[in-house]
């Protein structure tokens, strides 16, 4: 009886064991725009847009593709609030800018890879930018935490405006 009580504890420690270090490995930390990193993005874009007389719209996502911040300015259409948040899904789901999406359509002249980009909630306009930082889901040694998306413009405002606010965005430290 002992004999089977001492092999069942060591089996029980062993499992156990086993199942913290599998649940250890899986485990990793995922770095994310904070409130504050997305509010300061969004000022310096709007700061610029204001100085220029352009009415934009901005949306900043986390991680998770969920609405961080959001800012409609004076002037600014609903449609540019729409076109902002598909450009920041965009640029959210394909880890990079949407100016990239908005390139390889016009340089292979495929409309119906845009129209089929469209259907799919993307939009291949220049505005959308993806916040890469270290450590976060990874796409090629940088990772997405987030993204910005930029309407109202001109196509070059837009995406002027986005790599503003990404580059105030990404200075911001917790």
């Amino acid at each position: 009886m002992l004999r089977r009580l001492s092999f069942s504890m060591a089996l029980t420690l062993v499992v156990s064991g086993m199942c913290s270090v599998s649940a250890s490995a899986q485990t990793r930390m995922i770095p994310t725009i904070t409130s504050v990193a997305a509010m300061t993005g969004a000022e310096a874009c709007e700061k610029l847009a204001a100085a220029r007389g352009w009415k934009m719209s901005i949306y900043v996502l986390d991680t998770t593709g969920m609405t961080l911040y959001m800012h409609r300015m004076n002037g600014a259409s609903e449609a540019s609030a729409r076109a902002a948040l598909l450009k920041a899904r965009t640029s959210w789901q394909q880890g990079g800018p949407t100016s990239e999406m908005e390139a390889r359509i016009a340089a292979n002249n495929v409309g119906q890879t845009a129209v089929m980009a469209m259907q799919l909630g993307n939009i291949p306009a220049r505005g959308g930018r993806a916040i890469l930082l270290d450590n976060a889901v990874e796409r090629g040694g940088k990772a997405t935490a987030g993204s910005i998306g930029v309407a109202g413009g001109t196509p070059e405002a837009d995406e002027e405006c986005a790599a503003v606010a990404q580059d105030a965005l990404t200075k911001v430290r917790p």
